[in-house]
């Protein structure tokens, strides 16, 4: 995901490959949709409570963090996860919350709220 063109939240999916081709065939065809399209719009799935922690090297979703940002950040990066379930069938779902998240999201909730006061 990205706001204003920059990398904000790098993700990572997985789920056994007999549910790639079964229950979670639709993320196979998402190209540039988001995944919430699916996650969010279909009853029938229910969500995990979050894990959240800090990434680091050996976890897989530093390799996607990599992959998305040269240099990795020295400094600390929040992920969190969880686990969909359809159909018995679990996605994994991690994300990693990017520089650029913080740095959009925190200004831009402090105007709102200055703006609801006023």
């Amino acid at each position: 995901m990205s706001i204003n063109g920059i990398p904000a939240v790098a993700a990572r999916s997985l789920t056994p490959l007999k549910a790639s081709h079964g229950v979670w065939q639709g993320i196979r065809k998402l190209r540039t949709r988001p995944l919430a399209d699916i996650l969010y719009t279909d009853r029938a799935i229910a969500r995990s409570n979050f894990e959240c922690g800090l990434v680091k090297r050996t976890m897989p979703i530093y390799s996607t963090l990599a992959q998305v940002l040269h240099p990795v950040p020295a400094k600390p990066t929040l992920a969190r996860r969880s686990t969909f379930w359809k159909n018995r069938q679990p996605l994994l779902v991690t994300e990693c919350f990017l520089p650029a998240f913080w740095n959009e999201i925190i200004p831009a909730a402090s105007q709102n709220k200055k703006q609801n006061v006023a």
